[in-house]
């Protein structure tokens, strides 16, 4: 596909150079065309190439061509961004200089996360100051505290009485499965396991509605973790419940733990219906 693009107020060479520059960053797609060729002819450009590029091109020289005075000289420049938004940089590069100039033109490529500058010399020298000034490392604010460590709070639902198909197994918690069944329970399952990540000083609230045959769930699980010289402190309420509720078959817990992370502890042994529950609590580092 060729076709011409007329410009009204742009030069066609510094326009050329602002799509090559874009072009030359853009990988031909596998099963595409090769031809990819553009050249400026007085005041167009002619473009051959697949429809993408074409669309691409067009909505280029839209931009670059809208200048409302001919008789202004305008430079067009790519300015490519490390650190700074590019949206930013164009609300601020149009905010302060388009003051001074009604000519100016400012659009974004997030592709290269780059702004495009179509304006005169001299403010060319203040928009590369103000950009300088803005694509820096954002600075670290040493007038806080170092962030505290995220910790992780884990609460696992473990019930007997299923048949094999009821419910999973419960993985990975051997030595917990070792000292419950010592308590009685066989064949232990996972009715259900919530997770949520909290600060030290942190107020959390976690809930769910695991869903094993025969029979569905509701539980909600608040709580606030404190961490003094490494061992966190975890002030717990669960609240479990077999729907519906009117069934009458529902767990009511409510303690204060200390731990070592990683240790597992069981909060407590209680019937639900025919189902033995015992809810283990974890607390790991959330990093």
């Amino acid at each position: 596909m060729t076709a011409v693009y007329a410009l009204k107020h742009a030069n066609a060479n510094a326009v050329l150079e602002v799509i090559n520059a874009i072009e030359e960053t853009i990988p031909l797609g596998p099963g595409k065309p090769a031809t990819r060729a553009l050249s400026a002819r007085e005041d167009s450009i002619l473009v051959s190439g697949p429809a993408e590029v074409h669309q691409r091109v067009k909505a280029i020289i839209q931009h670059l061509d809208a200048l409302r005075k001919p008789d202004r000289v305008a430079q067009l420049r790519i300015y490519a961004l490390k650190y700074a938004e590019p949206h930013e940089a164009e609300l601020l590069l149009d905010s302060l200089l388009s003051r001074e100039n009604e000519d100016l033109r400012v659009a974004v490529d997030e592709r290269t996360n780059s702004v495009l500058v179509a304006a005169p010399p001299e403010q060319h020298t203040t928009a590369e100051a103000l950009l300088k000034a803005l694509d820096v490392p954002a600075a670290a604010d040493h007038s806080q505290a170092a962030p505290e460590t995220t910790l992780r709070v884990r609460v696992i639902w473990l019930a007997d009485g299923f048949s094999s198909d009821d419910a999973p197994a419960a993985k990975n918690l051997d030595e917990v499965v070792t000292e419950l069944t010592k308590l009685g329970l066989e064949d232990i399952r996972q009715v259900g396991q919530v997770m949520v990540h909290t600060a030290p000083n942190g107020r959390f609230q976690v809930g769910g509605c695991p869903k094993t045959d025969p029979f569905s769930a509701d539980w909600r699980i608040t709580g606030k973790l404190d961490q003094q010289q490494g061992t966190p402190t975890l002030e717990i309420e669960i609240s479990a419940n077999v729907l519906p509720v009117d069934a009458g078959l529902s767990v009511q817990l409510q303690t204060d733990i200390s731990a070592p992370l990683g240790h597992y502890v069981v909060l407590g042994v209680t019937p639900v219906g025919e189902y033995t529950s015992a809810f283990v609590v974890q607390v790991t580092s959330g990093n």
